[in-house]
């Protein structure tokens, strides 16, 4: 509990000191014309990662707006997250399927019929294969692609133009560790990683100075049904890494909208060793590595 108080206050900290550097190139008084309150939008907030976010972000007043498929868990989600949330806040929930070229729209509609706008962005939906590359199915494939991918360039590029002409607002990208390194039987979730780390690095660097905040959390292995609906479960690599909960990556979510300063965040300093390990390792030696951490175990084969 101290620790994590200490976290948010250093956080904090930063974030006050270094507001005018932030802003250094934002528009001054564009605020005083906005009349709706500001929203976070969460994608992809059935259950694990997305839920813990919603809950955490709740607690701290954030009013929200939760995005998935099935539109019972949300509700039920919703539902926690008012009985746990100060009465100022106020939490929306949409089923919507986010390949859908309307679904941003769909989002906006609701946001202006509530009187808010989205404030900030917390891309968290994503998917994973569930075999080896050769052995996936193409349509599984190409929805992993679109959902990691895809969904989460649109939607950046649905809100971001907004938060740069307010001089305000942030974009949190859910990457993963393994998107710092090729990962052997789930390539191409790792690949979409690999891209979500990049496209985030290189647009908070294009922003930089404006008042908007764009970075990207990189958490490993968390305690979810990720890893079954990913046939992961007899990996080495739960074993290696071990399982983080889920709410301490949503506790790394709020420091990084505190603090708004870094553009990819580790939670804490193991994941921050692994994270450079990762980066200065050669690839030669990296690869194979990771196709050990990630083959299934003997008597558990990855189909």
């Amino acid at each position: 509990m101290w620790g994590d108080r200490a976290g948010l206050l250093t956080a904090r900290l930063v974030g006050a000191m270094l507001r005018p550097w932030h802003r250094r190139h934002a528009t001054k008084g564009r605020d005083e014309a906005i009349t709706d309150k500001p929203l976070t939008l969460i994608t992809g907030a059935t259950g694990g990662i997305g839920e813990a976010i919603a809950l955490r972000l709740g607690r701290a007043g954030h009013t929200l707006l939760l995005t998935g498929r099935d539109e019972t868990e949300l509700q039920d989600i919703a539902a926690r997250v008012r009985a746990e949330a100060p009465e100022t806040a106020q939490t929306f929930s949409v089923a919507v399927d986010l390949q859908s070229q309307g679904a941003a729209a769909l989002i906006d509609e609701i946001c202006a019929s509530q009187g808010f706008y989205v404030d900030v962005l917390i891309n968290n939906a994503g998917l994973a294969e569930k075999a080896a590359f050769l052995n996936n199915d193409t349509q599984l494939i190409e929805t992993v692609i679109d959902v990691n991918v895809t969904v989460l360039t649109r939607l950046m590029r649905h809100y971001l133009p907004a938060m740069v002409a307010r001089g305000s607002g942030a974009v949190i990208n859910m990457s993963s560790i393994g998107g710092l390194a090729p990962g052997p039987y789930q390539s191409v979730y790792y690949a979409s990683k690999a891209y979500v780390t990049s496209i985030t690095e290189a647009v908070a660097h294009e922003v930089r100075g404006r008042g908007v905040y764009v970075g990207a959390v990189l958490p490993g292995p968390t305690k979810s049904r990720f890893h079954a609906r990913a046939n992961g479960r007899g990996s080495y690599y739960l074993s290696f890494f071990g399982e983080m909960r889920a709410d301490r990556v949503a506790a790394t979510v709020e420091r990084a909208l505190y603090s708004r300063h870094w553009p990819l965040v580790e939670p804490g300093p193991f994941y921050a060793l692994i994270g450079l390990a990762m980066r200065v390792i050669p690839g030669s030696l990296l690869t194979p590595l990771m196709g050990v951490l990630y083959k299934q175990r003997a008597g558990k084969p990855r189909l």
